[in-house]
């Protein structure tokens, strides 16, 4: 790949996959200046990526969303003084075809003076569908909203004094969140802890850990694992802070996982470039 900066090492990662299909978008920040972010489209079903947009806005992965059948994806950016996504304003949301950010709708904030128009926002009946595509996902997500951004499968844990005591005085339990794993009798949990008294779920580490299925305790801590999601048949999705993707299958007597398909994203370099021409087509 050409790009304007050497390979700054691993990129951070987050995701958001699909609730009918078989397809995860894929946000890699990379370090370095400039601060490059690649947005990728996984198909765990046929082991492929690809590879979509890269943009020096900051996509804020916490507040995007994939639609049901992994078409469209909604996402939050900032950057840039002038124009939608203004930081003055907080930046904004729109809605582009996976794995583009080629905007198909005009940006909107949750603030009245936010937004503004994109180049290439569709017609607004079209755009009114889109939004309804992604109903009641709200465009500013807060703290309450949790866990939200994991996936529809989550349930917040009600009563954390267990887990409190599981993790001990060392660091602070926050929230946490689990979701079951198909054809296991583990779950998958998550969980926010901070040493100071102010947190925030975005702006803090998440964790992640195989659970026994009836009372949520930790069971396995999964190592560098940024983000994870279960599949319909039992295996786990995982993005690493290593920088790559990760199939992995569940032995759930060992409480254990095993890597059954890896993509490492390390190795990437800026490579920006238009969007081809079904990226802005009508709906």
């Amino acid at each position: 790949m050409s790009g304007d900066a050497a390979n700054p090492g691993p990129p951070r990662i987050w995701c958001t996959a699909a609730a009918e299909a078989p397809i995860v978008a894929v946000i890699a920040r990379f370090g370095g200046k400039p601060r490059w972010t690649c947005i990728l489209r996984w198909n765990w079903k046929t082991g492929t990526v690809d590879e979509g947009s890269w943009t020096r806005l900051d996509v804020l992965g916490h507040r995007c969303a994939l639609s049901r059948d992994g078409e469209y994806f909604l996402y939050y950016a900032k950057g840039g003084s002038l124009g939608p996504f203004s930081p003055r304003s907080g930046g904004a949301a729109t809605i582009s075809r996976l794995p583009w950010l080629t905007a198909l709708t005009d940006a909107e904030n949750h603030l009245p003076a936010g937004g503004g128009p994109t180049r290439d926002a569709l017609e607004k009946d079209q755009q009114e569908r889109l939004w309804r595509l992604f109903d009641p996902w709200p465009i500013y997500i807060r703290d309450e909203d949790w866990p939200a951004p994991l996936g529809t499968d989550w349930k917040r844990v009600a009563n954390l004094d267990a887990l409190r005591a599981h993790f001990g005085a060392g660091r602070r339990l926050r929230i946490a969140a689990t979701a079951s794993i198909p054809r296991s009798s583990l779950s998958l949990l998550a969980v926010v802890t901070t040493r100071g008294a102010q947190y925030s779920v975005f702006g803090h580490e998440i964790r992640f850990h195989l659970a026994r299925g009836d009372d949520a305790m930790p069971q396995t801590h999964l190592e560098g694992v940024r983000w994870a999601r279960p599949t319909d048949d039992g295996r786990l999705l995982v993005a690493t802070d290593a920088g790559s993707l990760e199939m992995r299958t569940i032995d759930a007597a060992a409480g254990s996982t095993a890597i059954a398909w890896q993509r490492d994203l390390s190795a990437m370099n800026p490579n920006p470039r238009s969007a081809p021409a079904w990226a802005i087509a009508p709906i």
